[in-house]
């Protein structure tokens, strides 16, 4: 059992502490492993393979919509290379970069702000919280976990830099950004979070001259990044399918969104730092929900929801989770270990019981239209006509494509008019009789 001094000593054994990272990890999410693969994640899978091709990387390079998405093409190429379309291949690799993260906010304990105490409860809470869990329940979520392991090993490898650690910490915490950046678009943000640490670190709103002279490649690098994409919005359909807009909505946006990422566990933690009147946690609490804040701007400039879907909140969840130790830290100091250990538990069987029962049976209904066709195909003797579909037909397509089959869409005349949501196909079997399936909307995800 853990005592006081065993979260609160700096020198806690590194392997103990990762250790447990990474089981309570394990632990809440080991479910994503009975899910199949899902829609989305078969055209993902054969746009990686491109890149065994020749030319292939130009091609990808080529195509606006993945060149900033390079760090998933070359993971997700060589996860097929080796295991095929097994999805426990693909859950195992998005589960160990979820731990990766959880270390990696372990370890942001070097920051004299947040200490080992903090950040060692920061990661647990990371470790087992359900609200983002489409960043590592759904492989193609994977983008986020890539983003935020570069970009908060940049901000690690920075913090080294700003303590006068040397050079070789400035330049890995480029290196890391710089790969960030091809992993999601929105790792420009990390530019923004970097001014976190250099304000704090400096003692006073004013930050050294030489800092902001460190931080300034970041924030040109940033500058470039973002007008490039802009050039490119002509040939990028995620400028035109409402992902992403400069509108009034998207204030709308970013306060749901922080709205929902804040219920419970961020209002709680307010409630207990401010009924124990927490003042050496002030700081710490600022830059938590300034981190929030900064880690949904990105992502909230979509149109087709009022909040962010669960896997765009993975980085704003950081900031959530070190907001939620501090308050847990607080509540140690005031009424003792035991209290802790009994909310400590109480979290995690809160998210761990959201986790197994209810995302589970949300992404096997999401994974049903394919797991559908994928019976249908190869059954079938001959094409699997669709007339309704729940997803693009680039995903069903992919689908046949993998095993050997062929789709045709055939949408109705009233289908097309209404652009019912609904799951409607027919086929011929071997020995020649017409199968026909009809889903409604009510099963659907």
């Amino acid at each position: 059992m853990w005592h006081r001094s065993y979260l609160g000593d700096p020198a806690l054994p590194l392997r103990s502490a990762l250790l447990v990272i990474a089981v309570l990890a394990i632990l809440a999410y080991i479910p994503g492993f009975h899910i199949p693969l899902i829609a989305d994640d078969y055209p993902q899978i054969q746009m990686s393979r491109l890149l065994g091709q020749s030319g292939g990387f130009h091609a990808l390079w080529n195509d606006v919509s993945a060149r900033m998405r390079m760090s998933f093409f070359v993971i997700t190429y060589w996860v097929d290379h080796w295991a095929g379309l097994d999805p426990t291949a693909y859950h195992a690799v998005s589960l160990f970069l979820h731990v990766l993260c959880c270390w990696l906010i372990y370890a942001l304990g070097e920051w004299n702000l947040i200490g080992k105490k903090v950040s060692l409860i920061a990661a647990c809470f990371f470790a087992v919280y359900e609200g983002h869990q489409e960043a590592v329940m759904w492989y193609s979520g994977l983008m986020e976990a890539l983003v935020v392991v570069f970009g908060i090993a940049s901000i690690f490898f920075f913090i080294q830099w700003l303590r006068g650690r040397g050079w070789v910490w400035y330049a890995l915490a480029l290196l890391s950004f710089g790969v960030a950046l091809f992993s999601k678009e929105s790792a420009y943000i990390f530019a923004g979070l970097l001014f976190l640490p250099a304000i704090q670190m400096s003692g006073t709103w004013k930050i050294r001259r030489e800092w902001l002279a460190g931080l300034l490649p970041f924030v040109l690098i940033s500058i470039a990044c973002v007008v490039w994409i802009a050039s490119t919005r002509m040939g990028n359909n995620r400028f035109n399918d409402g992902s992403f807009a400069i509108s009034p909505h998207f204030f709308v946006a970013l306060a749901v969104s922080f709205g929902r990422l804040m219920f419970v566990w961020g209002l709680l933690a307010l409630i207990a730092l401010a009924v124990f009147r927490a003042r050496e946690f002030v700081p710490v609490a600022v830059y938590s929900l300034v981190w929030m804040l900064v880690g949904l701007v990105p992502y909230s400039f979509l149109l087709y929801m009022n909040r962010v879907p669960s896997r765009h909140t993975y980085l704003a969840s950081a900031g959530l989770s070190f907001l939620v130790a501090a308050a847990l830290v607080t509540v140690w100091d005031h009424l003792g270990g035991r209290t802790v250990l009994v909310v400590g538990a109480v979290i995690l069987m809160v998210n761990i019981s959201i986790l197994w029962k209810k995302k589970v049976d949300q992404y096997r209904t999401r994974a049903l239209p394919t797991e559908m066709l994928i019976s249908a195909l190869e059954r079938a003797n001959g094409p699997v006509h669709i007339r309704c579909y729940p997803y693009l037909p680039i995903v069903a397509s992919a689908v046949a494509e993998e095993l050997k089959g062929t789709v045709v869409m055939e949408p109705t005349e009233d289908l097309k008019k209404n652009g019912a949501r609904c799951m409607n196909y027919w086929y011929k079997d071997a020995n020649g009789n017409v199968r026909e399936v009809f889903v409604p909307p009510s099963r659907l995800p």
